[in-house]
């Protein structure tokens, strides 16, 4: 598996979250969550970081909403880029990549999510809930609003 760090790019609701659970699933490998949205300037969370990129175990740290991050904290981020462990990947979750500075975007791999169809929804519905009335949520949902998160909303309402 490449160690490249990865930039997940893509707008609310298209399956971020999702795809990072998957993969580290699929990998085996531990999920560790930075919420960068809470801690913009990293400070509540950089020993947590120093000690989670130097693991020997295979771990994926992921940095949600990274593009929210102060430009003192990518600095940081970055060093930790540069010296983190091999058994460590950095996913890097953010809506707008083009807010991360230059540095970051040129050590990491760029993988860019979109909004999904109604067919992926379709999809995902089958797998996720069983006996659901397809039909009722589609005509529900503007096509501008297929989202994973427009699903998830109905399903604490009325799925």
């Amino acid at each position: 598996m490449d160690k490249t760090p990865i930039i997940l790019t893509g707008p609310p609701g298209c399956g971020k979250s999702y795809w990072i659970q998957k993969y580290a699933e699929k990998y085996q490998k531990q999920l560790f969550v930075c919420p960068c949205r809470k801690d913009r300037t990293l400070r509540d969370g950089r020993q947590k970081l120093h000690i989670w990129a130097r693991r020997t175990e295979p771990a994926i740290l992921w940095l949600e909403g990274a593009d929210d991050l102060t430009p003192e904290a990518q600095a940081f981020l970055r060093r930790i880029l540069e010296t983190h462990a091999s058994e460590v990947l950095f996913i890097l979750e953010c809506r707008d990549a083009g807010r991360l500075q230059e540095p970051i975007r040129s050590r990491c791999k760029i993988k860019r999510m979109y909004l999904p169809t109604w067919n992926e929804l379709e999809e995902f519905l089958v797998k996720t809930y069983h006996g659901v009335n397809y039909m009722e949520i589609y005509e529900y949902l503007d096509k501008n609003e297929y989202s994973y998160r427009a699903i998830f909303r109905l399903n604490k309402i009325n799925l």
